[in-house]
C-alpha cells in the first residue's frame, strides 16, 4: 500500500512538472509568435519600400526604353543609342523586344564581339530544348561574317559538338573547325586556342575508334584508327607551319604525342613559322601592352606585313585592328583601299607603294567637325546660296534628296571604293562616328545623306523616281535616264557573224572506222603513251636508288594499257576499297583483273607512276621561289598533250560556255582552291554547249600570274580563249564570276558576244535606282538599261536575277511557267522572260549534263600526291571527249533507226575489251616462272627492306616483319629460329 501510494504520488508530482513545462513552452510561444508578426510587420513596411524603389526603376527604365526607341526611329545610325537600348532591355529581361533591338542593329551596323556573343548565349538557352538547332547555327553564320573573332568561331565550333550525334554531325563539325582555322588561325595570340580545341576534338574521336587494351584490331578497325591518326598528324603539321605565340611548346607536344622522330619537311616548315615569329613577335607584344585604341601599335603591325606581302596575314591584321576600332573611319579606308587594289591585280609591291603615297584622304571623304560642311560640296561657299539645295514647296525634311548640279564638279577621289571582303560585304558597311542622342532632330536626316552608306541607307535613300509622263533632259544617257521596264522597248543587237577557223565538229577523217578505242588514242596516243611509261620506269629506278625497295619490274607497253583498263574499270565497278578488286571472297571474286595482274604489279605502278621527267622535275625545284619556278610542272607533258588532242580534233559549234570544275585532293599546294564540301584544285574549262565537249581548261594557279590588271575572271577567260584557233561569231556564256562590263566590251570588239550572271555590286553595273525593282516585285517583273553595247537586266523570280549581256534585247514576249502565291494559294501562272536568261540557261545546262556523265563514270582512285588526282581527271577528260565524238559520227553517218550508239556505260566496255584486246597482243611472251620455291632476301644483304609476313598477318598478328621472301610465291614470309612461317605457308600450300 505504501508502495503504491508512493508511486502516485510521484506520478502526481511528475504530472505537475509536466503541466508546468507545458505552461512555460506555451508563453514562450506566445512570445515568439509576437515577435515574428512584429518581424513580418516590419518586413512587409521594407518590402513595400522595396517594391516600390524597384517599381520606380522599373518605370524610369521603361521610360529610358521609349525614349531610346523613339529616338531610333527618328535616327536609326545612332550607334550608342543601339549599344544602351540593347543594355537596357537585357537588364530588364525583355527577350523578345531584346532580339528585335539585336536584329535592327545588326541589320544597320557589324556588331562587336561582347554584343554576339551575349545573343548568342541567350539563343542557345532559349533554343535547348527544341530539336531544330538551324536557328541558333544561321546566328553563327551571320556573326561570323562581321568581324574575324576567335572567341565566336571558339564557339561556334563547341555548340556544333552538341549535335555530333545528329545525321552528318561529324562532317559538320570538322567543317567548322576547318572554317575556323582558316578564319583565325593565323591570330598569333588566339588562334592556337582554334588549333588547340580542333585537336582535342580529333583525340576524343581517336578514343573512341582504338580497340580495348589487349584485342587485335580487325582490318577495319585498323584502317579506321590509321585515318584518324592521320588526322591528328596533319593537324600538328600545319599549326607548326603556322607562326603563333608559345609554338615551342606545341612542337614538343607533338614529339611526345607521336612518340617517333619529326618529318624533316615538318621541321622545315617549323623552322620558317620561328623565323616569321621572331620577326613579329616585339610588335604583338607591344599591341598586347599597348592601351586602346592601339592605332600606332596596330599601323606599325600593318606596315611590317604589307612589307611582307602575304596577303591572308595583312587581312588577319586589319581584321584585328578593325575589330577593335570598328568607328574608326580612316582604318576602314585603308582597309578598302587595300582590297581594292588587291581585286585590280597589283602586285605587294605596288600596293604597298601606293598605300604610302596616298593617307586616305583622295579615296574617302573623312568626316568633318561639323555637319554643315558635311552638307559642303568642294568649291561651294557655304555661305553662297545655291537654287540646286533649295528645298520644294512638296518637300520635306523626310524625303530630302540634294541633286547635284550639272555645273557642280567633283573630285574622282572622293568617290567611296567598293571594297570586295572575303567574308560579307557587310563588313564593309562599319559605322561610323554617329551623333549623340542629343543631337537635333532636324539635322539626322541631312547627316546620315553623306555619311558613309551602311545596308539600310542603301535601300532607304533612293532619289525619287521619274514619272512616266516626264521628259527627261536632252544630252542625258540611257543609266542616267535610269531603268525601263518590260513594255519599253529594246533595239536588237545585229547578229554575229559566225566566221570559225574550221568547220565546227569533228576534224579528223570521219569516212573511217572509229571504234571506241581508236578514239581515246586521240588523247592518249603513242608517243604519250611512250612519254608516260618513260618517266614512270624512271620515276621507279630514282626511288630504287633512294632506298625504297620493293619489288619493281620494268613498266612495259602492255602492263601500262592493263593497268589503264584497270583504271577504267574502276569507274564502271565500285566497291568499297581498291583491295577489293583483287578480292578472293563473294561478292567481290571477279575474275577480272586478278587474272590480268596482280594487286603488288598494280599497286606498284601506282606508286611510281609519274608524268614528267623526274631529273627535270629536281632542276625546276631548284628554282622555287623564283619567277622561272613552274608550279605545274610534274603534270606538263600529259597536261599540254591533251589540251592540244582537245583542241585539234574538233571545233566547237557557235555556243559555248565556261564551267568550273574540281580535281580533289588533300595535297597542300598554293594552287589549292575551296569548294563546298571538298578541298581539291580549280580548273576552268571552255565547253561546247551543244555537245558537252571539253575544248579547252587551264589549271588555276592564284593570281600571282596575272597579267591583264583585270582580275582572275578575266584574265581566266582571255587564257581560255585562244581566238586564232578559235575564230569569230562565238557566243559566250559564263556565270558572275567571270562577267565584267570590261570583259564584255574588249571581246565585243573581237567579234565575240557574251552573256552571264551579274554581281550588282560588279564595278561598271548602272547603281542608278530610279525606277528599279521594287522591293516586293512580282515574279515576272523586269528591268533594264543599256550602256554602249552592253546590256543590263534585273528579272524577279524565286528571287532577284541579274544578267548581263551584248548579245540579247531586253525583252522579246518569251513567257515561262511559274508558280505564284495569289490569296495563300500556289497557282501555276504564265510570266514574262528576259531572252538573256532563257539562253543562258539553255546553255549552261551543258555543265550539268557533263559533270554528271564524267561523275557517273569517273575512275575512283584516292591519292595524296596531287600530280596523280590530274592523271585521274585527265583520264576522265579524255573518256568523255571520246563518247562525244563517238555520238557526233554517228549523227553525220546518218544511221537507220534500228542502230543505235553506244551509251556511255556500254562506249566504257567496249573500250576497256579493245585495250585489253591491244595489250595482249603487244605483249612479249612471259617468262617462264621459277621451277621451285625458294626464300631471297630483300635488297642484297636482307638488312635493306622488311614486309609485313603474310603468314602472320593471316593469323590476326599485324606488325611482325621480315627480310625474307618467296621467290615464286612473292610474298614476305618469317624465317628464323623461332619462328618458319616460310615452312607453314608453303605447307598449307602443297
Amino acid at each position: 500500500m505504501q508502495r503504491l501510494l508512493s508511486n502516485m504520488a510521484a506520478s502526481s508530482s511528475a504530472e505537475q512538472t509536466q503541466l508546468h513545462d507545458m505552461e512555460e513552452e506555451e508563453e514562450g510561444m506566445e512570445e515568439r509568435e509576437m515577435e515574428s508578426d512584429e518581424e513580418n510587420r516590419m518586413r512587409g513596411e521594407n518590402s513595400d519600400e522595396e517594391e516600390d524603389d524597384s517599381s520606380d526603376d522599373e518605370k524610369e527604365n521603361e521610360a529610358e526604353i521609349q525614349r531610346l526607341e523613339e529616338q531610333l526611329s527618328i535616327n536609326a545610325f545612332d550607334y550608342n543609342c543601339h549599344v544602351d537600348l540593347i543594355k537596357l532591355l537585357k537588364q530588364e529581361g525583355e527577350l523578345p523586344r531584346l532580339r528585335k533591338a539585336r536584329q535592327k542593329m545588326s541589320e544597320l551596323f557589324p556588331l562587336t564581339e561582347e554584343i554576339w556573343l551575349e545573343w548568342l548565349k541567350d539563343e542557345i538557352r532559349l533554343t535547348e530544348e527544341e530539336p531544330n538547332r538551324e536557328k541558333v547555327y544561321e546566328l553563327f553564320e551571320k556573326a561570323v561574317t562581321d568581324y574575324i573573332c576567335p572567341d565566336i568561331w571558339l564557339e561556334f565550333a563547341q555548340y556544333s559538338i552538341g549535335g555530333m550525334g545528329l545525321p552528318g554531325g561529324m562532317e559538320k563539325v570538322r567543317s567548322i573547325f576547318e572554317r575556323a582555322v582558316m578564319a583565325v588561325g593565323l591570330h598569333m595570340t588566339k588562334g592556337q586556342a582554334v588549333w588547340e580545341a580542333y585537336r582535342e576534338f580529333e583525340n576524343v574521336i581517336l578514343s573512341t575508334v582504338q580497340p580495348p587494351p589487349g584485342r587485335v584490331p580487325s582490318c577495319e578497325e585498323q584502317g579506321r584508327l590509321n585515318v584518324q591518326l592521320e588526322r591528328i598528324h596533319t593537324l600538328f603539321r600545319r599549326q607548326l607551319a603556322v607562326p603563333l605565340m608559345d609554338m615551342e611548346a606545341t612542337f614538343a607536344e607533338y614529339e611526345e604525342w607521336s612518340e617517333q622522330e619529326v618529318a624533316e619537311t615538318v621541321m622545315i616548315q617549323y623552322r620558317k613559322a620561328l623565323q616569321q615569329l621572331a620577326k613579329c613577335k616585339p610588335l604583338e607584344e607591344a599591341l598586347i601592352l599597348a592601351e586602346p585604341p592601339k592605332m600606332a601599335e596596330y599601323q606599325a603591325f600593318l606596315d611590317f606585313e604589307l612589307k611582307e606581302g602575304d596577303p591572308a596575314r595583312i587581312q588577319i591584321i586589319y581584321e584585328r585592328a578593325l575589330a577593335e576600332n570598328c568607328l574608326v573611319p580612316d582604318m576602314w579606308t585603308k582597309y578598302t583601299t587595300y582590297l581594292e587594289l588587291r581585286k585590280k591585280g597589283y602586285t605587294a609591291e605596288k600596293v604597298l607603294t601606293i598605300l604610302a603615297a596616298d593617307s586616305g584622304e583622295g579615296v574617302l571623304p573623312v568626316d568633318s567637325a561639323s555637319d554643315d560642311e558635311d552638307l559642303q560640296q568642294p568649291g561651294m561657299d557655304p555661305d553662297s546660296s545655291d537654287s540646286d539645295y533649295e528645298l520644294s514647296s512638296t518637300e520635306s525634311d523626310e524625303d530630302y534628296v540634294p541633286k547635284m548640279a550639272a555645273s557642280s564638279k567633283i573630285r574622282p577621289s572622293t568617290r567611296t571604293p567598293q571594297p570586295r571582303l572575303r567574308h560579307s560585304t557587310r563588313r564593309a558597311s562599319a559605322p561610323p562616328p554617329q551623333p549623340s542622342p542629343s543631337s537635333s532632330v532636324s539635322k539626322s536626316p541631312k547627316v546620315t545623306q553623306n555619311k558613309r552608306k551602311t545596308k539600310a541607307s542603301c535601300k532607304s535613300a533612293k532619289p525619287r523616281t521619274r514619272g512616266l509622263g516626264e521628259s527627261s533632259s536632252p544630252g542625258m544617257t540611257e543609266e542616267e535616264l535610269g531603268w525601263h521596264n518590260g513594255e519599253e522597248k529594246d533595239q536588237r543587237p545585229e547578229p554575229l557573224r559566225f566566221m570559225p577557223a574550221r568547220v565546227p565538229g569533228p576534224t579528223f577523217d570521219t569516212t573511217s572506222a572509229w571504234p571506241p578505242f581508236s578514239l581515246f588514242r586521240l588523247f592518249f596516243s603513242a608517243s604519250v603513251v611512250h612519254t608516260l611509261i618513260e618517266n614512270t620506269n624512271a620515276n621507279a629506278l630514282k626511288r630504287f636508288q633512294a632506298g625504297n625497295k620493293y619489288v619493281w619490274k620494268v613498266l612495259t607497253e602492255r602492263d601500262f594499257y592493263i593497268f589503264l583498263t584497270i583504271v577504267i574499270f574502276t569507274g564502271l565497278v565500285h566497291v568499297p576499297h581498291r583491295s577489293d578488286y583483287w578480292s578472293k571472297k563473294s561478292p567481290y571474286d571477279f575474275p577480272f583483273p586478278a587474272d590480268k595482274m596482280s594487286r603488288e604489279r598494280f599497286e606498284a605502278i601506282l606508286w611510281s607512276l609519274h608524268m614528267s621527267n623526274p631529273e627535270e622535275d629536281e632542276e625546276n625545284e631548284r628554282k622555287k621561289n623564283t619567277e622561272e619556278y613552274d608550279r605545274l610542272f610534274k603534270i606538263k607533258p600529259l597536261y599540254t598533250d591533251i589540251i592540244t588532242a582537245c583542241k585539234t580534233h574538233f571545233q566547237p559549234y557557235q555556243n559555248i560556255s565556261i564551267d568550273e570544275r574540281m580535281v580533289a585532293s588533300k595535297a597542300r599546294l598554293s594552287t589549292k582552291h575551296y569548294k563546298p564540301r571538298r578541298w581539291g584544285y580549280k580548273l576552268c574549262v571552255l565547253l561546247d554547249s551543244s555537245t558537252a565537249y571539253t575544248w579547252n581548261f587551264i589549271v588555276q594557279t592564284g593570281k600571282s600570274k596575272l597579267t591583264t590588271g583585270q582580275g582572275l575572271g578575266y584574265s581566266s577567260v582571255m587564257d581560255l580563249l585562244p581566238l586564232p584557233l578559235l575564230g569569230g561569231g562565238y557566243a559566250l556564256f559564263v556565270e558572275n564570276f567571270y562577267t565584267s562590263p570590261a570583259l564584255f566590251e574588249d571581246l565585243s570588239t573581237q567579234n565575240i558576244g557574251c552573256c552571264g550572271t551579274i554581281r550588282t555590286n560588279q564595278i561598271g553595273f548602272p547603281q542608278n535606282e530610279s525606277n528599279d525593282l521594287p522591293k516586293k516585285a512580282e515574279r515576272g517583273d523586269l528591268r533594264w538599261i543599256r550602256k554602249g553595247k552592253v546590256l543590263f537586266v534585273k528579272w524577279m523570280d524565286r528571287c532577284e536575277v541579274s544578267m548581263c549581256s551584248t548579245v540579247h534585247e531586253a525583252f522579246s514576249g518569251q513567257t515561262v511557267r511559274r508558280k505564284v502565291k495569289e490569296a495563300g494559294v500556289s497557282q501555276a501562272k504564265t510570266v514574262c522572260i528576259p531572252d538573256a536568261v532563257v539562253d543562258h540557261n539553255q546553255n549552261m545546262g551543258v555543265r550539268d549534263v557533263s559533270d554528271a556523265l564524267i561523275a557517273h563514270y569517273n575512275v575512283h582512285n584516292k591519292n595524296m600526291k596531287w600530280y596523280k588526282a590530274f592523271f585521274y581527271r585527265f583520264m576522265d577528260i579524255s573518256l568523255m571527249n571520246s563518247f562525244v565524238l563517238h555520238k557526233e559520227l554517228y549523227k553525220m553517218r546518218n544511221y537507220p533507226s534500228s542502230i543505235k550508239p553506244h551509251t556511255q556505260k556500254s562506249f566504257r566496255e567496249q573500250l576497256a575489251a579493245e585495250m585489253l584486246e591491244f595489250a595482249e597482243g603487244s605483249a612479249a611472251p612471259p617468262s617462264p616462272p621459277p621451277l621451285k620455291c625458294m626464300p631471297m632476301y630483300y635488297g642484297e644483304d636482307g638488312t635493306q627492306s622488311r614486309k609485313y609476313c603474310r603468314k602472320c598477318h593471316d593469323s590476326g598478328i599485324f606488325r611482325v616483319k621480315t627480310p625474307v621472301f618467296c621467290i615464286k610465291c612473292q610474298v614476305p614470309l618469317c624465317l628464323t629460329s623461332k619462328r618458319n612461317c616460310y615452312q607453314e605457308w608453303h605447307d598449307q600450300l602443297f
